[in-house]
């Protein structure tokens, strides 16, 4: 009799956890960011870029040397000629002093030698000599022509090493780096400082390397100065690079500008761009492009607050946005954020963040 109410009352209970375990669970309302899409007109890409320019140099001694000094630092403008740095130039000098004592020396030997020399050729005109010893003397005396001749040159020679003592610039330019301080031994060839023209400049760019092979020498681009947006240089592609950095997948294009303002100093950040515009394209942040194996789709978003799996088409991306080639138009609108647990059919919840 006692054990009724019991079996009674855990028959209920597995009773009523039976039916709640075949009631469905409630689907997963996600949130999502959105945006419109819309066709856009402009350059076909934007891409960073820095202004460099067209001629640098590193400098270097001739000789080996220590540095003694080296008047001028990173940044520093300097004229065609003037001094950037000097080494210690006690050997040069000793080495002067010494090939002009050679010289002196060569002259002293080839005075004497063209006197016995026209001693000889008097005496052998008065028939007081022989023609051996008129000859022998004359050939002393063309060896010690030769040897003022060697000595000259190992002088002229001394005293242009003695110049490459001293640093000096080529051109009128900037000084980009110094490699080299005072007191610092280099040897010859070493690169010491660098030194560029600001007169010639250019815009340069890493372009993706699918993007770069539309490219080709003499295309038009043009430079938007990223810190006062009002300001454009123009110019022509120069050089692109043969080959793709194998790293970044980029290859290097050299834009020479057409009289780039002052405003376009060396280092300066630019936003570079074709010149002619190119047709309405749709651009998508990359965030909203999901797929893999090559293949990428969207998800569109509902009236009905489904999402829909949609296959797309896409292009390279590019500064964080990714073209859409196929497979969306004017007005769709796409989920851009929280796209990676969505599942085709399932119900979403837009943001407040909705662009």
């Amino acid at each position: 009799m006692t054990m009724r109410p019991v079996a009674a009352i855990l028959l209920t209970a597995l009773l009523s956890a039976c039916s709640q375990g075949d009631e469905a669970p409630e689907p997963v309302v996600r949130p999502v960011l959105v945006m419109d899409v819309a066709g856009v007109s402009g350059p076909s890409f934007d891409l960073p870029g820095t202004i460099e320019p067209r001629i640098q140099t590193a400098l270097g001694f001739r000789v080996l040397g220590r540095i003694t000094s080296r008047p001028v630092e990173t940044g520093d403008t300097v004229a065609a000629g003037a001094v950037l740095a000097t080494v210690d130039p006690t050997q040069l000098d000793l080495a002067v002093q010494a090939a002009e004592a050679d010289l002196l020396s060569a002259r002293a030997q080839l005075a004497e030698a063209s006197g016995v020399a026209y001693r000889q050729s008097e005496l052998l005109a008065a028939r007081a000599s022989t023609p051996a010893s008129f000859e022998s003397a004359d050939q002393q005396r063309r060896t010690a022509q030769a040897q003022v001749t060697s000595a000259e040159a190992r002088l002229s020679k001394a005293r242009e090493q003695r110049n490459y003592a001293e640093l000096k610039a080529d051109y009128d330019g900037v000084v980009l780096a110094t490699n080299a301080e005072v007191g610092q031994v280099v040897s010859p060839g070493q690169a010491v400082l660098t030194l560029a023209r600001p007169d010639v400049r250019e815009a340069v760019v890493d372009v993706p390397d699918q993007l770069a092979s539309s490219l080709s020498v003499g295309d038009g681009f043009a430079a938007l100065l990223e810190l006062d947006h009002g300001l454009t240089a123009r110019g022509t592609i120069r050089e692109i690079a043969p080959s793709a950095d194998p790293a970044t997948r980029t290859r290097r294009v050299r834009i020479a500008l057409t009289d780039p303002g002052p405003d376009f100093r060396l280092g300066s950040t630019v936003r570079v761009f074709p010149s002619a515009e190119g047709p309405a394209r749709i651009l998508v942040p990359q965030s909203a492009i999901g797929g893999s194996n090559g293949s990428a789709h969207v998800f569109t978003v509902g009236t009905d607050g489904h999402v829909a799996l949609r296959p797309v088409t896409v292009a390279p991306a590019i500064g964080g946005m990714v073209e859409v080639t196929s497979g969306l138009a004017d007005g769709d609108r796409i989920a851009v954020a929280g796209v990676n647990r969505l599942q085709d059919g399932q119900r979403v919840r837009v943001g407040e963040g909705e662009l």
